[in-house]
């Protein structure tokens, strides 16, 4: 398997979490494919939802966090709003939690 590289993975959240062992037990949804599988692995209870149900997921709780778009889509999107706090982890073995605002 070779390394994958893209933009900043950014992951919208109700909890700060400031580490990858952080991810375990929580309840977050991917869009499927390897990068799910390896949350999955590492304890990540992963969901899939379509796009338009993330938002009422995050507010009422059934998520703790979504692996979504990037920071204006998201902040247009409102999910600001019901999640706290932006995970961007670009840098390997680093993570960095920050609110919105």
């Amino acid at each position: 398997m070779g390394s994958i590289q893209h933009d900043l993975n950014l992951i919208c959240s109700k909890v700060p979490i400031r580490s990858f062992e952080e991810f375990k037990g929580k309840k977050i949804r991917y869009p499927g494919g390897m990068i799910a599988e390896i949350y999955a692995s590492a304890g990540v209870s992963t969901v899939l939802l379509p796009g338009g149900e993330v938002y009422p997921a995050l507010e009422k709780g059934v998520l703790d966090a979504s692996d979504s778009v990037g920071a204006a889509v998201n902040y247009y999107l409102g999910f600001a709003e019901v999640a706290k706090y932006i995970i961007m982890a670009p840098p390997p073995r680093l993570a960095f939690t920050s609110r919105w605002t």
